[in-house]
């Protein structure tokens, strides 16, 4: 049973008034009570470091933060005084904070406490963290910045965020999908098969073109309908699907594919806004894979089953009229689009949108494949946007070559994307998908 230390006044020594506000923060005691000893301690002897230090966070955690940099700073000042080596980095570290948070976020200030932290230690991971983000506001490159990311993670290794953190600043470094997927799995049971990392997994395994274990990372998953990872794990859920029964088809197992092209558009529900053309793909799929059925079987019905599936495609969906008049919004939703009307007879309207997207003249290409910028990390944006702009636009111009028949030009382009972004998943689905082009189950 928890006993309450006695009051301030009660207890004799400064070390005994650090434990007792210690004790009091660990069983959670509010109302500023665990400060009351620690100011008990600092009017007996205003230059104490724990005590100071203590109060700085009590009061940093509760933003009074002109407060807590007197306290902080005072911590400091009595470590440095005799030693300029403290072996204790943490009051620097929340020092550097307290200038952040107080919008002096000039990075001389939060650099130089953060360096000292780190200098002095043993520094927390969050002063790592914080170097980091300085290295690379002042443009000091990934390289740098990853190395105090990784020094974080090894302190922490269960943190999610470091992981995904070290994870974005690999990518900008250079590491290829195949190396980030082993360091993200690794990663995820670490952090306890974290919600992002797992998503952040499914969407690497699809780009490598390993569905089966994409769809075994997210099986299972119930994410509630706000949380802000549904609509990233629905679209990798529908992509690895329809991958899967792509396959399918050109391997002639054509009730199977289109068993998983209905599972994907289960999963399209969840999707939301279809930034990449999601649904447009399902619909051109079922469409190919009913014609096909039709053929074989010299029936009718699954051929007309395949044109409601392509005027879906080219339309919008049929059960969303409010949908179907909207444009689509990438460029992947113009290509199947235009496949679609191909499919129906109309290559003039196809032409037209497969020429726009080679003239640049489609739908805006985004600046990357979806991880350019972490979601609800400070991190500064990757500084080459211009790159990711590229990589969009040839990405947009290999899919109009390849609807107007001109498959080696598409290829060059999405090989030359990859260069600008070799995690980009829909050059690399697509890439896949010209090279296996030769089978007649898959012709666009």
């Amino acid at each position: 049973m928890w006993t309450p230390p006695p009051r301030p006044a009660e207890i004799e020594s400064l070390e005994a008034l650090y434990l007792a506000g210690l004790h009091l923060e660990t069983h959670g005691a509010g109302n500023g009570l665990a400060e009351e000893y620690h100011r008990e301690a600092i009017r007996r002897d205003p230059r104490d470091i724990r005590n100071n230090a203590a109060l700085g966070r009590a009061l940093l955690r509760r933003g009074e933060l002109a407060g807590a940099e007197v306290h902080l700073r005072t911590a400091v000042a009595t470590q440095t005084r005799f030693d300029a080596h403290p072996h204790e980095g943490e009051p620097s570290y929340s020092l550097g904070l307290c200038l952040r948070l107080q919008g002096r976020w000039q990075l001389g200030p939060a650099r130089e406490w953060w360096e000292r932290s780190r200098r002095w230690g043993p520094a927390p991971p969050a002063a790592h963290r914080g170097l980091a983000i300085v290295h690379l506001r002042e443009g000091r490159g990934p390289r740098r910045a990853l190395r105090c990311l990784e020094l974080a993670l090894r302190l922490d290794p269960g943190d999610h965020r470091l992981a995904l953190e070290v994870d974005y600043l690999r990518k900008r470094s250079g590491a290829t999908p195949e190396q980030r997927v082993s360091f993200l799995d690794a990663r995820r049971r670490a952090a306890g098969e974290h919600e992002d990392l797992s998503v952040e997994l499914m969407t690497l395994l699809n780009t490598v073109g390993r569905h089966r274990q994409a769809l075994a990372v997210g099986r299972g998953r119930r994410l509630d309908e706000w949380s802000p990872g549904l609509a990233r794990l629905a679209e990798q859920q529908v992509l690895a699907l329809v991958e899967i029964a792509r396959r399918r088809a050109l391997a002639s197992r054509l009730a199977r594919a289109l068993d998983l092209l209905e599972r994907a558009r289960s999963c399209a529900g969840g999707i939301g806004a279809d930034h990449h053309g999601y649904r447009t793909r399902i619909a051109h799929w079922q469409g190919v894979v009913l014609d096909l059925m039709g053929e074989r079987a010299l029936a009718m019905g699954e051929r007309a089953l395949a044109r409601e599936s392509w005027n879906e495609a080219a339309t919008g969906s049929l059960h969303d009229a409010a949908r179907a008049a909207l444009p689509v919004p990438a460029p992947e939703g113009a290509f199947y689009r235009g496949l679609a009307l191909d499919r129906l007879g109309d290559p003039p309207a196809a032409r037209d949108l497969f020429t726009g997207l080679l003239e640049g003249a489609g739908p805006e290409p985004s600046d990357g494949d979806g991880d350019s910028v972490l979601p609800g990390s400070d991190f500064p944006a990757d500084d080459d946007a211009a790159s990711g702009r590229e990589a969009g636009r040839r990405f947009a111009a290999a899919l109009g070559a390849w609807g107007l028949g001109r498959r080696a030009a598409a290829r060059r382009e999405l090989t030359s994307v990859l260069g600008l972004d070799s995690s980009h998943q829909s050059a690399h689905i697509h890439l896949r998908w010209l090279r296996d082009e030769a089978s007649p189950g898959d012709r666009p």
